[in-house]
């Protein structure tokens, strides 16, 4: 890929500077490249559900690319937000902004609630300690 090539440049440009590049270039060309595919897998990963169940929605004729969708090209996905809203835009969409921000603090919530359980503590309460309970640590 295109970065992976960039590497022999950096390391001729910095490995001066810092040794470990000269020591490690072939592994680091070999991650740069695993890093590009893996996102060169969900860029198509994201245009393939934007163009069939975005762009192609025809259960309604709304201009509007739905929270809950882009959403899911987000955190499901791994696709960008700010690559939603381009592609819906040279659709001649936009992302419901305000959607979006909604499935945000919902999952966000859920993460919250998760963590809760397993700490063994009901939604929303709160693990507390007073300094008679943490005193023995010091």
């Amino acid at each position: 890929g295109f970065f992976a090539k960039l590497v022999p440049v950096v390391v001729e440009t910095f490995g001066e500077a810092y040794p470990e590049l000269v020591k490690n270039q072939a592994n680091i060309i070999e991650i740069v490249e695993e890093e590009e595919q893996s996102f060169s897998t969900m860029l198509d990963r994201g245009i393939k559900y934007f163009d069939e169940e975005v762009k192609v929605d025809d259960s309604t004729d709304s201009k509007v690319v739905a929270g809950d969708k882009a959403f899911y090209l987000y955190d499901t996905l791994g696709f960008p937000i700010d690559l939603t809203e381009l592609m819906a835009e040279e659709a001649g969409m936009t992302v419901d902004a305000d959607g979006f921000r909604a499935e945000m603090e919902s999952q966000k919530q859920r993460s919250r609630d998760a963590r809760s359980a397993a700490k063994g503590l009901a939604a929303g309460e709160r693990l507390e300690l007073i300094a008679e309970q943490t005193a023995w640590l010091a």
